[in-house]
Order: structure tokens, then C-alpha cells, then sequence
């Protein structure tokens, strides 16, 4: 029987190794595998995640594998792992939400039921290939991030899993129904009790148990959920200790005391794109470094000839609270982390819900400005404004003290601790 422990501050099931799986025969415990998986969503923060666990379970004999949706960012991964294979993305139906005449997805639910989640025929495509996928590799532990499906697949296998994310999207799963996060998005379009119809119906052949609420999909053997309090919409829910965010430790110091006057842009998704944001920072007059992730040379030598410092490879992030007086990026968790733990003002400008969920709370909190879909962009005033505000200085300053303390610890040791005790 397994039961709920605690290790290392996480919750976690206690499990025996299964006689076999994915029809094979066990690997060694001197030569374990984990199968590093991702499946939904975009940007350089997925492979991070998944890079510092790869690394941490390396160091202690593991052997890795990757299976991703994107290999835009797998050089990142190149020490970690032996061999990468692309998956199939899921479909992405927003397109058909919006011609029908529906507001974006008001719950993260709704989001799976715009990724096929709501259809037998799609769910069992993709699990077909992940357990297909799972047979070959031969792994000893699944660490899906934001991978239901390997999820699935892996426990159909009895396969260990790990269920890896961020606050946002990892929910936990004891959740009765996905709650609405955005008020003015609150219309749904899918029932979560028909998509959890569909997902057994797809599950069953498999011999998996039914899911009684759609966020069981997330159900695993170990939950790490990486992020702090003030961006887990799931807070009052969850169960489990969230991870320390992926940031680099810098103990006690405190980086606001130093002179900072650069203003550091991180474009990650389509806002690398938009015109509107290249012009207002040629316009910039302070120092001003720019990362744009899977940038071309095209577009590297478009910012440039604006007279822009364009970094082409990703900024330490020590290097950038010892610099940025401000930040400007859209939102995405992993570089407000970085913000709020620094204490730099940061202007978001969101280019989809989770991201302007979390550029919300960072307003709320007080530690910058979130550019509302419905607002003048105004992206010039809005950075010049926050880079003069020693208000705003001050605010962000309170903001890392306060939340300091959910910063302590390495994400990856801890979770290969976690996973280490789990394969015992």
C-alpha cells in the first residue's frame, strides 16, 4: 500500500518498485533513467525547469532522456541528456473559441479543453505515442513538465511519475473544479465532467483508474510545484511545499544597494515580434540590454541598428539584479521571480492568461505596472515612468524581504533528493 510522507518538505508517495514496466524488465537501480517530458505550452522556461532537475539527478547517477514539443531551446539541455525526441504538440483550438463568439479560456480547465482534452479520439492519439515513446526509452521515472498526457501514459506503464510545473500550471489535484482566475473571463465552454467522460473513455483500455475530477489528470507519484505564494492561484488548495523558484541563490545580499541604472527587456514569445515594443525602446535614452530568446540574426541586427545591446545567449541572473534599475517582459513567471527576488521594478506586458494573471498579482503586490489587454500600450511611458519612480523602487524593495524567504534552497537538489527517496 502506498501512503502519504513527508521528505525534504515535499509530499510524496512511498511506492515499491513495480516487478516490471513498459513490458520490460527493470533497470538496475545503479543505472537508473528518467525520462525528462514536456508537452504544452511555449518559451525557454520549460527546458529550465527540466534542465536543473536533469542536472541534479545526473550528479547522482542517473542516466536522462528528453521527449519535447519544442526544440528551440534543447541546446540548453545538451549536457544533461543522451538523446531527445520531439512529440507531437497538442492541437490548440483558441482560434475556434474566438470565431465562435467566446471569450478566452476562463479556467485553466478550460485551457485543456481547448488542447484536445475534451476529445477521446485526441487523447488517445497522444497517449498512444507517449506509451510508445515510454516502451522504447525504458525509463525508470517520468518528470513530466506540464505533461498530462506522460502523465498518463507513464502511469499506465507503472512507470514512476513526476508532475512538474509552476504554480500556475500545476495544479493540485485534489481540485473539485478549476476555479476562475481572471473575472472578466469567466464564461466556460467546456464541461468538465463531459471532458472527464472522454478522458476515460480513452483510459480505460489502458487499465487506469477513472478520474472523478479533471484535475486528477496532474495525479502523481511526486508533485513539485515550483513558485511562491503570491503566484499559486491554487494556494488555499495545494497540499505540497512549492519549490524554491529557479533562481540563482545570492544568500543575504541585497542587490538594490548597488548603483543600478540599465533597464533589462526579455522578449520570449510573440512580443519579439511587435513592432510596437522595438519602437518604444529605440526611443529608450538609459542604458538598455535586451535578450531575446530563439532570436535570429535578422531580428538581433533590427535591435541593434536601434542602437540596442542585444545579448545572445540567456543573462546570469545575478549579473542582471547587480544591473536593471527596471525589467520589461510579459509576465512569465520564471523572469518575475527573478524581479521580485532582486527588487526591481518590473513593467509586464502580458501576451496570454497566465502571464497576465501574474502580472496582476505583481501590481497588486506592488511591485510594478501590468500593461491591461484593453489599455494604450504606451510601452515607452510606461518604462520611462517605473525606471523614475523611486516609489516604485521602494515598493519592490519591501517586496523582496517579504517574500524572501520562499527563495532559500535549490530547486533541482531538492527534488532529486525527493526522487532519490521515492526510487528507495
Amino acid at each position: 500500500m502506498r501512503r502519504a510522507v513527508e521528505r525534504n518538505g515535499t509530499r510524496v508517495k512511498k511506492a515499491k518498485r513495480p516487478p516490471s514496466r513498459a513490458g520490460g524488465s527493470v533497470t538496475p537501480t545503479s543505472c537508473k533513467k528518467a525520462l525528462l517530458a514536456w508537452q504544452i505550452g511555449d518559451g525557454r522556461g520549460h527546458i529550465t525547469k527540466l534542465r536543473i532537475i536533469g542536472e541534479a539527478l545526473r550528479s547522482r547517477g542517473f542516466s536522462c532522456s528528453a521527449a519535447l514539443i519544442d526544440l528551440e531551446h534543447v541546446g540548453e539541455l545538451k549536457h544533461v541528456v543522451s538523446s531527445v525526441k520531439r512529440v507531437p504538440r497538442p492541437p490548440y483550438f483558441h482560434h475556434l473559441r474566438l470565431e465562435g463568439g467566446h471569450s478566452p479560456a476562463a479556467t485553466y480547465g478550460e485551457f485543456l479543453g481547448e488542447l484536445g482534452f475534451a476529445s477521446r479520439i485526441i487523447i488517445t492519439k497522444h497517449l498512444k505515442h507517449w506509451r510508445d515513446l515510454m516502451v522504447q526509452e525504458q525509463p525508470n521515472i517520468v518528470i513530466a513538465e506540464q505533461a498530462p498526457t506522460a502523465l498518463l501514459a507513464a502511469r499506465s506503464l507503472k512507470i514512476l511519475t513526476v508532475a512538474l510545473g509552476t504554480t500556475y500550471t500545476l495544479p493540485p489535484p485534489s481540485l473539485k473544479r478549476f476555479p476562475i482566475l481572471l473575472p472578466e473571463f469567466s464564461r466556460c465552454k467546456w464541461s468538465e465532467k463531459d471532458m472527464c467522460v472522454e478522458i476515460n473513455a480513452a483510459i480505460e483500455p489502458f487499465d487506469l483508474p477513472p478520474l472523478a475530477h479533471l484535475s486528477e489528470l496532474y495525479r502523481a507519484d511526486l508533485s513539485l510545484p515550483l513558485g511562491i505564494e503570491m503566484l499559486d492561484p491554487y494556494a488555499a488548495e495545494r497540499l505540497e511545499k512549492r519549490l524554491p523558484p529557479s533562481i540563482e541563490d545570492i544568500g543575504n545580499q541585497q542587490p538594490w544597494m548597488q548603483n543600478r541604472e540599465e533597464i533589462f527587456v526579455y522578449l520570449s514569445t510573440s512580443n519579439r515580434f511587435e513592432s510596437g515594443i522595438s519602437e518604444a525602446l529605440a526611443r529608450v535614452q538609459v542604458p538598455l540590454r535586451v535578450y531575446v530568446a530563439g532570436a535570429d540574426r535578422n531580428l538581433a541586427a533590427k535591435f541593434r541598428s536601434r542602437g540596442i545591446c542585444v545579448e545572445e545567449r540567456p543573462v546570469r541572473p545575478k549579473t542582471i539584479m547587480r544591473r536593471s534599475r527596471i525589467m520589461f517582459h510579459s509576465g512569465s513567471h520564471g523572469t518575475m521571480c527573478l524581479g521580485i527576488r532582486g527588487g526591481i521594478p518590473q513593467v509586464t506586458a502580458p501576451q496570454q492568461l497566465e502571464q497576465l494573471y501574474n502580472g496582476r498579482q505583481l501590481a497588486r503586490k506592488g511591485g510594478g505596472y501590468c500593461i491591461e489587454p484593453d489599455d494604450d500600450p504606451a510601452y515607452f511611458e510606461r518604462i520611462m515612468e517605473l525606471y523614475e519612480s523611486a516609489e516604485a523602487r521602494t515598493h519592490a524593495v519591501e517586496l523582496a524581504e517579504r517574500t524572501k524567504s520562499e527563495f532559500l534552497g535549490h530547486p533541482g537538489e531538492i527534488s532529486a533528493n525527493s526522487i532519490m527517496q521515492l526510487l528507495s
